[in-house]
């Protein structure tokens, strides 16, 4: 493994250590913010964040968890997608399968630098499926899955339904849904809402869905669901029962309004909007990673 470049930044007050850094060969490197305890380090938890719009979105809330955790003992591993951020790869080579790559080497690098031996996962939307393969290459992993995405193939079409909602609202001249996905096929891209979809990201998820990529092995999870959109969360009500049948420890909440994922521009989050469901997560993830050592 190796770290190209590097930048430390220390809170004393809040006794952490913040590291940027770049992981893995040059060229392919992934970009990686790490925020760890100065103090002893009670577990680990990888991030993985959902893509284009909502990894904007998101971004602001995945600070505030990883500097929670550290706070409280737990070190905490973010990092971007090859292809996307500020990794390095092409948008276009990125796969599902590549990402899932991505957040194995963010976990063992934590392992590696930290020396925890229990990590768990946190994903959001698109990141949801792509924590839970990479959970499943370390044991029963606890997961917190935020607004979690079930199937892709639905997922992009919402996207693209999105785009389309946007083009009416701005009376400009946009092709059915099919149409864009004709585009897809042929071109290996399509631009929705300023970001880009790529053929091989699209093909490349569309045999996944959040069910198989969890695994049939038992673990602790906390599902929450921003708002209550019965639409948007289709069907996970359904996959939770069948965890909990499974064996399954599953928390499942409900926080705040629902989440308007693909609308950002000029929709900033209100306060409560980013600390409630930090702030529930965060507390979770003590009680399984912190608390559950002490236990022991």
């Amino acid at each position: 493994m190796t770290l190209l470049r590097q930048a430390i930044r220390d809170d004393a007050d809040a006794g952490i250590r913040e590291t940027a850094e770049f992981i893995g060969p040059q060229g392919t490197s992934v970009f990686g913010y790490s925020h760890l305890p100065s103090s002893r380090t009670h577990g680990g938890v990888v991030v993985c964040s959902p893509i284009h719009a909502e990894f904007i979105r998101n971004y602001r809330r995945e600070v505030l968890i990883g500097r929670g955790l550290a706070a409280a003992g737990v070190a905490v591993q973010r990092f971007h997608y090859r292809g996307h951020g500020n990794s390095g790869g092409q948008l276009e080579d990125a796969t599902f399968d590549t990402m899932v790559e991505d957040s194995i080497l963010a976990a063992e690098h934590l392992r590696e630098k930290t020396k925890v031996t229990r990590i768990a996962f946190f994903g959001t939307r698109f990141g949801a499926i792509i924590a839970a393969a990479a959970a499943r290459r370390f044991g029963p992993s606890p997961m917190v899955l935020w607004d979690p995405v079930s199937d892709p193939v639905q997922y992009f079409r919402d996207i693209v339904r999105a785009h389309q909602i946007q083009t009416l609202k701005s009376r400009s001249r946009g092709g059915t849904a099919e149409d864009l996905f004709d585009v897809l096929e042929r071109s290996g891209s399509i631009d929705i809402l300023g970001y880009v979809i790529t053929r091989s990201l699209y093909m490349s998820a569309q045999s996944h869905s959040l069910e198989e990529e969890t695994g049939t092995e038992p673990k602790p999870m906390l599902v929450v669901r921003l708002g209550q959109d019965s639409r948007g969360h289709r069907g996970l009500s359904d996959l939770v029962d069948r965890w909990r049948t499974r064996g399954f420890d599953v928390e499942s909440l409900s926080i705040g309004r629902t989440e308007a994922w693909w609308f950002t521009a000029g929709a900033l989050l209100a306060k409560e909007a980013l600390t409630e469901p930090v702030d529930v997560s965060v507390e979770w993830l003590i009680r399984s990673l912190v608390r559950s050592e002490v236990d022991a």
